[in-house]
């Protein structure tokens, strides 16, 4: 139980081909950081850690290939004064930072991770802010990354930026307490090379740029699940951009994109028949330009299904917007707001089906302002509208 304090509070540098074990209390590093620790070979590097301080990072450590695991009591408190809260590279390792709580704070990043190949796994802690970049800066170069349990996460930039160049990101079960907030950048903002990209079961967010932002390419899934719960962002509130051949499925409750688009989705390899399925019956969309927009270039189908969804600019706005572009599709686009109103001062929906299969659309009350409140082009397919669940003007 011994405080520790000196420019730099611990530092521990291993030469050799054994573990490192760092375990204590109370540390600060008065000029430096709390704690720097580096295992320059083979051998897993452990950091048991209360309260530390750093004058720069709170905790930095660096492994050359072993795993790295930061454990955090249930009375941590670890604060980075001009740095980070906590830094962890590897070369190649897996890192993981948990606690039984804790709360960790940095000025610039709450926590930064980056390694070549290993997963990198965040989990239980009580809060994670950072002050002026992200709160969670996660990058693999394959492996997975795994962000559960962080009861509240804030940054001023992103609050959780997860990187994989090839492994999955699962981001789930987070803000339960406190939410995600991003004041200038995105609340999740979660980019794969591959892998598939899950983000389900988080609390409220709310950004001043994008509430959820995924992308991802090669063969990965995005799937999207944000029921009991609700997204707002200043520019827009759900923004999936599907490169590879995998599907889309985004579920919502409430959904805001103040500027832009509330729900924006697209797949853009025309060699994909990932399926892209909107279903935000669980609540209401608003967008400035656009409340959903979906466009996609797979053979496969696109579905959306809606409570209300409306486009609030004045200047020019469409509630839904869905296009299938690909000529040589032979999915189908169906389009269901029989559950809700759909409104925009352009267009209440406007459907294009460039490829050879059927454009359906179904709805309850739908309004244009000042323009067409229901736009459907088929290309060789047949073509079905049915308004008879409300009123269209």
């Amino acid at each position: 139980d011994t405080a520790v304090s000196g420019s730099t509070g611990i530092t521990s540098t291993n030469l050799g081909y054994g573990n490192t074990l760092i375990t204590t209390t109370d540390v600060t590093g008065t000029s430096g950081r709390g704690i720097q620790a580096a295992q320059l070979y083979t051998g897993s590097l452990t950091v048991n850690v209360d309260q530390v301080s750093g004058a720069t990072d709170g905790i930095s450590t660096y492994s050359a290939t072993g795993d790295t695991t930061i454990n955090l009591a249930t009375t941590s408190v670890v604060t980075g004064l001009a740095g980070t809260g906590i830094t962890a590279n590897t070369g190649g390792g897996n890192v993981t930072v948990q606690g039984m709580s804790g709360t960790i704070v940095g000025f610039t990043d709450g926590i930064y991770s980056s390694t070549a190949g290993g997963d990198i796994l965040i989990s239980t802690i009580d809060s994670v802010t950072g002050l002026t970049d992200d709160a969670l800066d996660l990058r693999s170069g394959g492996g997975m990354i795994t962000v559960t349990a962080v009861d509240t996460i804030s940054g001023f930039d992103d609050g959780i930026y997860a990187n994989s160049a090839g492994g999955d990101i699962l981001i789930t079960g987070n803000g339960l307490v406190g939410g995600i907030t991003a004041t200038n950048g995105n609340g999740i903002n979660a980019i794969g090379g591959g892998g598939n990209i899950t983000i389900t079961g988080n609390s409220g967010i709310t950004a001043g740029g994008t509430g959820i932002y995924a992308s991802t390419a090669g063969t990965g899934d995005i799937v999207i699940d944000t029921t009991g719960n609700y997204i707002y962002g200043g520019l827009r509130g759900i923004d999936v951009v599907q490169n590879g051949l995998g599907l889309v499925s985004i579920t919502t409750d409430d959904v805001t994109g103040r500027n832009q688009r509330g729900i924006s989705a697209v797949i853009t390899n025309a060699a994909s028949t990932g399926t892209l399925t909107i279903d935000s019956t669980g609540g209401d969309v608003v967008g400035g330009s656009f409340g959903i927009y979906a466009g996609s270039m797979s053979a496969g189908d696109l579905t959306i299904t809606t409570g209300n969804v409306t486009g609030t600019d004045g200047s020019g706005s469409t509630g839904i917007s869905a296009m299938m572009l690909n000529p040589a599709a032979t999915g189908n686009l169906t389009i269901d707001t029989t559950a809700g109103d759909v409104s925009g001062r352009t267009y209440g929906i406007n459907a294009v089906q460039a490829g050879a299969g059927d454009l359906t659309i179904s709805t309850g009350d739908v309004d244009a302002r000042d323009g067409t409140a229901i736009a459907a082009y088929g290309a060789g397919s047949s073509v079905t509208i049915d308004t008879t669940a409300g009123t269209v003007t």
